[in-house]
């Protein structure tokens, strides 16, 4: 029979949070909680209901930056398609002779 373990979760502070987000500010994570799906905290505290410091599970937060579409940029495009090609000659000024 196999023996099940149960992993603890890890769990992120909003600094890490933020951290793996690219610094963004806490406003602007809380703005992607309401309204791009990124998950809430969970609640650890006092028993009164007060809660110090808010916390994420890591997974979680991996999965939803892992589910985010990828953007492709300009520039880079430009730069790919020039690999393995040799570099372009400069452009004569205009009246230069």
């Amino acid at each position: 029979m196999a023996t099940q373990t149960k992993q603890t979760p890890v769990l992120l502070t909003r600094e890490k949070v933020l951290e793996m987000l690219g610094g963004i500010s806490k406003s602007s994570m809380y703005n992607y909680m309401t309204k791009f799906g990124f998950p809430f905290p969970i609640e650890l505290g006092k028993p009164d209901g007060r809660v110090n410091k808010p916390f994420w599970y890591e997974d979680e937060v991996i999965a939803w930056i892992a589910s985010r579409p990828r953007k492709k940029i300009g520039g880079l495009k430009d730069i790919q398609n020039r690999q393995g090609r040799p570099p372009r000659k400069q452009q004569q000024k205009r009246g230069a002779r």
